[in-house]
């Protein structure tokens, strides 16, 4: 996100960042001790350019789930929607002036398949892009000039060749330049070795990258090498089956709290269909903050499972908690 520092601040003598004291949203600078409860990858509006893509189009359900949201003690939304693949920083301008939750909205790109041929980033090149990534983080959106962009999305797959990495180094340098940061997309972590060169080489501190979906390759030394590095590892698997949240993403962030690491952890929910909003009868939003831990076990009383939360709840962070916000990703 697009802040300022204190310079007197430091978050962390291992990692030297410094902290946030403002957070750009769609409504304009934001205090950052004004955030809790915050989705730090989420999604409110999606209106597809291709066939096949997720699509989010009915403006009175986010703003009810938004008011959900806020019932819940949620303060904060990153969308992470970029430009000509469904954005429309309109839509979430009128949604900030109801709604008392934050949103942030992105610049940048998502893969080249959400995109119709010809079209978007992967048609102008890393050059033209840098140019209009840094353009709406510091003007305004294209489509909204008077919303400015407060991060920057980035996708990454490892094997997309020149193309993707030129977009990649466009993303990098517009953050580095407008002190903003990269929520970069990842193939469910694969790759991120090298997109760490790429990082390396382009002068942006670490703290100002967050590698979302990384949770879906739950190598637990990985994950305390990249945090250690100053990375921030965004999690977002919490309500997804597929990926067996309980023997992967809760253990995963069991060790990195024990570990000391949980200030470089972001929580997000990822949810890009309306049927998994609580006003639709999902878990929604309000899980980021609600829904502290795994299931009990079957069979365990009811006060069993009520201190086993309260436990849990005790125990873990919660994205954008604080005066720094979450770790790293928004200062740096």
């Amino acid at each position: 996100m697009r802040v300022s520092f204190e310079q007197d601040s430091v978050a962390g003598a291992d990692v030297g960042h410094k902290a946030v004291t403002w957070i750009e949203t769609v409504a304009g600078p934001r205090p950052a001790a004004d955030v809790g409860v915050a989705d730090a990858h989420a999604h409110l509006w999606i209106a597809p350019r291709v066939p096949d893509a997720p699509a989010l189009t009915d403006p009175a359900l986010a703003l009810a789930e938004l008011a959900d949201f806020a019932a819940a003690g949620g303060t904060l939304v990153v969308d992470c929607q970029p430009g000509g693949c469904g954005r429309d920083g309109r839509v979430l301008a009128r949604l900030t002036q109801v709604s008392t939750v934050a949103v942030v909205a992105a610049t940048g790109f998502h893969l080249a398949r959400y995109y119709p041929a010809g079209e978007g980033p992967w048609a102008l090149g890393g050059d033209a892009s840098r140019i209009q990534f840094e353009r709406e983080l510091r003007q305004g959106l294209a489509e909204e000039p008077t919303v400015r962009a407060g991060v920057v999305k980035a996708a990454w797959t490892g094997d997309g060749g020149d193309a993707e990495r030129d977009l990649m180094r466009a993303a990098l340098e517009a953050a580095q330049r407008a002190a903003a940061a990269v929520v970069v997309h990842t193939d469910a972590g694969a790759a991120v070795e090298g997109l760490v060169r790429l990082v390396d080489d382009s002068g942006l501190t670490p703290a100002r990258v967050q590698l979302s979906h990384i949770d879906k390759r739950p190598d637990a030394a990985l994950h305390r090498d990249l945090a250690r590095a100053g990375y921030v590892l965004g999690y977002d698997t919490f309500l997804r089956p597929k990926y067996d949240p309980e023997r992967h993403v809760w253990p995963l962030l069991r060790a990195m709290i024990a570990d000391g690491l949980w200030p470089h952890i972001t929580l997000g929910l990822d949810l890009v269909d309306a049927a998994s909003w609580h006003v639709r009868g999902g878990a929604g939003l309000r899980a980021v903050g609600r829904r502290a831990g795994p299931p009990a076990p079957r069979g365990r009383g009811r006060r069993d499972r009520t201190r086993s939360r309260r436990r849990q709840r005790g125990a873990l962070p919660r994205a954008g908690q604080g005066s720094r916000g979450p770790r790293g990703c928004w200062g740096g």
